[in-house]
């Protein structure tokens, strides 16, 4: 049977911490996510409604280009960070169900 010991404690305490934190993160990068959305959209409106001189466009093309940029590696880092607290929710409820387990003993 397994034994129920304080280091399993501090695995379990440290992965509610880490998921509290990915949770916290998953809202700033969802609120960066979405300021990056609509910057794109504005810079994209703002090209369409004035015309502007070739500089001025290739600039604003550049911004643009940047902006998605920057769109897909937040949705990227934000995959992954879902991914990480899936994982980490399965371990917290496999954790639960063991200490459950071993209380009941």
């Amino acid at each position: 049977l397994l034994k129920f010991d304080a280091r399993d404690v501090d695995e379990f305490n440290t992965a509610k911490d880490e998921l509290a934190k990915l949770r916290a993160e998953r809202t700033e990068m969802s609120s960066k996510l979405e300021k990056l959305q609509e910057e794109a959209k504005q810079l994209r409106e703002e090209a369409a409604r004035r015309p502007v001189e070739s500089s001025q466009t290739v600039e604003l093309q550049r911004n643009l280009a940047e902006a998605h940029s920057r769109i897909k590696q937040v949705t990227d880092l934000k995959a992954l960070r879902d991914k990480k607290i899936s994982e980490l929710e399965e371990a917290n409820a496999k954790r639960e169900s063991q200490n459950k387990q071993l209380s009941d003993q």
